[in-house]
């Protein structure tokens, strides 16, 4: 008979963090068509800049919670490290990469619709992702 048993029968899966992802498009989509109101290039560069933001988010959606719910957690936190340095790779590259290659990009809109995404995206994950460790009652609240 073993003395050490686990605490939920059940397997915990993933959380649901498309949510944020579908916020973070819905305001790039919407402050592109303000922006593309002023002007074209600036429209472009908003759009270049939520677009970067929202793939970033993506991929780290995706990859720190690879391992959520496993009992090690060495790696749920390598895999939310990997994920942070992945996610800001993903940011400096293609934002330097556009400001570069395009001269004529705003460099200022772009970085600014990078960071308000980024930032709605980061207010908004704890608020949207759905957690399926509420359900079995593993968290209160």
């Amino acid at each position: 008979m073993s003395y050490f048993k686990p605490y939920s029968a059940k397997l915990l899966k993933r959380p649901v963090a498309y949510g944020v992802l579908v916020v973070q498009l819905l305001a790039t989509l919407t402050t592109t068509l303000v922006a593309l109101m002023v002007e074209v290039i600036i429209g472009l560069a908003v759009l270049s800049g939520g677009l970067i933001s929202v793939s970033a988010q993506a991929f780290f959606n995706y990859s720190a919670l690879r391992h959520f719910g496993d009992p090690n957690a060495l790696k749920v936190f390598a895999a939310t490290v990997k994920a942070m340095v992945g996610r800001w790779s993903i940011i400096i590259g293609f934002s330097l990469t556009a400001v570069i290659i395009y001269e004529e990009l705003h460099a200022g809109a772009l970085y600014g619709s990078l960071f308000l995404v980024h930032l709605l995206g980061a207010l908004a994950l704890p608020l949207l992702v759905k957690n399926p460790a509420k359900k079995i009652g593993l968290l209160k609240g």
